[in-house]
């Protein structure tokens, strides 16, 4: 008996790790499509929307310059919690300075579940549970 409750205790651990990978890679795209935790990016400032225009690059935020950050995006678990973290400092950093932003760069929040990602979540626990 101790034996079958350690497989499936093994086994919603992994269903828990593909929901967490599976979150991040949410964040990521949305995020990439310009939308942060309540909804779109604030715009570039207008300098940095002339020199993007001139390297033939989008001039709405997406948070996607070089691309380092969101490709560091990586799916945990901690206990019972789903957690979008980075797997390098250096995104880390590049994170807090969207979210907090400063006196001349608004702050982009995008790291928090959307109301939507929430609802994906749960469709995502709920099948996890039903399928067992």
């Amino acid at each position: 008996m101790r034996k079958i409750i350690k497989e499936r205790e093994q086994l919603a651990k992994k269903q828990y790790k593909k929901i967490a990978n599976k979150m991040a890679g949410r964040v990521r795209d949305r995020t990439r499509q310009g939308q942060g935790s309540d909804g779109k990016l604030a715009n570039l400032a207008p300098s940095t929307q002339r020199t993007k225009r001139r390297e033939g690059k989008p001039q709405e935020s997406r948070l996607t310059d070089e691309g380092q950050m969101l490709d560091s995006l990586v799916g945990k678990t901690e206990g019972n919690e789903i957690i979008v973290t980075f797997n390098n400092d250096t995104a880390s950093q590049k994170a807090i300075y969207a979210r907090e932003g400063s006196t001349n760069r608004p702050k982009r929040e995008f790291l928090k579940f959307s109301s939507a990602d929430l609802e994906y979540l749960k469709k995502l626990i709920t099948e996890a549970i039903t399928k067992g």
